[in-house]
């Protein structure tokens, strides 16, 4: 969090000397404009190896069939990929000339409410998960380099900007309030069940973190910086790097946090009266705990976690020539069982009023995806804007996967 706050300082101290307004263009006097609010709410998942049909009956809670189980696994890769993630998010830009006393050509709040989901799981490990050990007997599952997270948090963040005529630089610092964190790493696990059914060999690396929360509950806190630079050079060619949640959450103690590295031979455990080891809080404690001792697992819910950011990194460029605007780019979700995508914009400007916009998207947490874009304002003041660039998924669910719904309303005030 230090680190964080000292990042953000030296950023706003290095270009306080270049900070400047954009000139005025020659002609009539178009009004000031003082500030801009926003409201936005997204969503997206994608996957390789599972269709839309499948994760939304996951997200949604529906019953699974063995026969809808069983075409699904015939679409799996020897690694597979799930991801989601969804925001809700108020902001408020202001121009103005000081932020904290320190010169800026405008400055920004933002509150979100953020989930972010990320996957990778071999073929083995959905045939384990949905279908149980037993049609496995004699055989040996691999589970190795299988991974999950979950991070569940909101967000305050605070930024400043300095723009000229080709360039605007702003950076943001950020206050996490953690919810909700999830992670599994199976750096190595082999599970094989004896031809009679009776006990499991396993060869283990293995490690665990389970923290819940509600929504009002602060299971954790954490700080991070935002960095985002725009270029727009003779009036013509578009740069923009962008780097978003660099930081870090402290968890409180968590409710799951084992690790276990080694082999063992489980045959089960002995319960005297299944009912009454199962009846209350601290039998069922007691029904845990014998199963961590059995396998030799210690579970260790005295130590805080500490987990960093799903991390967001984007390059992209592009060139605008009238009304249309060509992109392409690169983006890499960090800490979230992400593969680095490709993307490519194409942005058409029917009049002054009206944009639409195609994307082209490769890889990330699926394979391939195209969706579709608008934007429309409103006496030079309201801004509607709605788009899916993953539409694949949700006009074909049983064929593709990625989907994703993103609407946002800006307002301008003068």
């Amino acid at each position: 969090m230090i680190r964080s706050i000292g990042w953000f300082t030296c950023f706003m101290i290095i270009l306080n000397s270049n900070a400047q307004f954009a000139h005025s263009p020659s002609g009539p006097k178009k009004p000031i404009k003082n500030a801009e609010i926003t409201i936005s709410s997204q969503f997206e998942s994608d996957s390789y190896g599972l269709k839309s049909n499948f994760t939304n009956s996951l997200l949604f809670g529906e019953y699974l069939t063995n026969e809808f189980k069983t075409k699904t696994q015939s679409g799996l890769k020897d690694l597979n990929r799930f991801g989601a993630q969804y925001q809700s998010c108020f902001g408020i830009k202001v121009h103005s000339n000081s932020l904290l006393g320190i010169p800026v050509s405008f400055w920004r709040i933002k509150i979100k409410d953020r989930l972010h989901y990320g996957q990778q799981f071999t073929e083995d490990l959905f045939n384990l998960i949905f279908f149980g050990n037993s049609p496995y007997k004699g055989q040996t599952l691999t589970l190795d380099n299988s991974k999950q997270y979950q991070y569940k948090f909101q967000q305050f963040s605070l930024s400043g900007g300095w723009a000229n005529d080709q360039w605007k630089l702003e950076t943001s610092l950020s206050f996490y309030k953690g919810q909700n964190y999830t992670s599994g790493i199976f750096n190595k696990a082999r599970i094989l069940t004896a031809e009679t059914g009776d006990s499991i060999d396993m060869d283990l690396d293995i490690s665990l973190s389970n923290i819940k929360g509600s929504t009002f509950d602060f299971s954790g806190i954490g700080g991070g910086i935002d960095i985002k630079l725009n270029g727009f050079i003779n009036n013509q060619f578009i740069i923009e790097l962008k780097l978003e949640d660099l930081g870090q959450i402290r968890w409180n103690k968590p409710d799951i946090n084992i690790s276990k590295m080694g082999t063992n031979s489980f045959d089960g455990i002995y319960i005297h009266d299944v009912f009454s080891s199962v009846s209350s809080a601290s039998n069922e404690l007691i029904l845990e705990d014998s199963i961590y001792s059995s396998l030799g697992i210690t579970n260790d819910t005295n130590s805080a976690v500490t987990s960093f950011l799903p991390a967001h990194i984007s390059i992209k460029g592009g060139i605008m020539k009238n009304k249309l605007t060509l992109e392409a780019g690169l983006h890499y979700w960090l800490n979230a069982s992400h593969s680095p995508a490709l993307f490519s914009n194409i942005k058409f400007k029917i009049n002054a009023d009206f944009q639409l916009k195609a994307r082209i998207s490769l890889m990330g947490y699926g394979s391939y995806n195209f969706g579709l874009g608008a934007k429309y304002t409103i006496a030079d003041k309201i801004h509607l804007m709605v788009n899916s660039h993953k539409m694949l998924g949700i006009v074909m669910p049983n064929n593709f996967s990625g989907q994703a719904l993103m609407f946002a309303l800006g307002i301008d005030l003068y």
